[in-house]
């Protein structure tokens, strides 16, 4: 994204899976008995996690549901890149680097 000014830019993700902070970059979502290692490859960012927002009638409850998020100062052009991978039983995927778009 590009912004003229510094923004505050906040990626987040709800769901209904126990998340586990491992790290400031890194996150646990717990399903089911299945799990997912949520990593940030965008450097100077923190996970925090809370419970979802809760909304009014007609829309679904949010009653037990979560939110993993973090919020970057952006200034110009900003990346924020999140890696979900899936936990298998001979790891994880690893990381990699991330690229401009321009570079695809």
């Amino acid at each position: 994204m590009t912004t003229a000014a510094e923004t505050a830019v906040t990626w987040g993700i709800t769901t209904d899976a126990e998340i586990e902070i491992i790290s400031a970059t890194e996150a646990r979502l717990t399903q089911d008995g299945q799990s997912m290692i949520v990593h940030a490859l965008t450097p100077n960012v923190s996970f925090t996690a809370g419970d979802a927002p809760q909304t009014e009638p007609p829309a679904y409850s949010n009653k037990g549901v979560r939110r993993l998020e973090t919020t970057v100062s952006a200034t110009g052009i900003t990346t924020i890149a999140i890696l979900l991978a899936p936990k298998r039983s001979d790891g994880i995927a690893e990381y990699t680097e991330v690229n401009p778009l321009s570079e695809w």
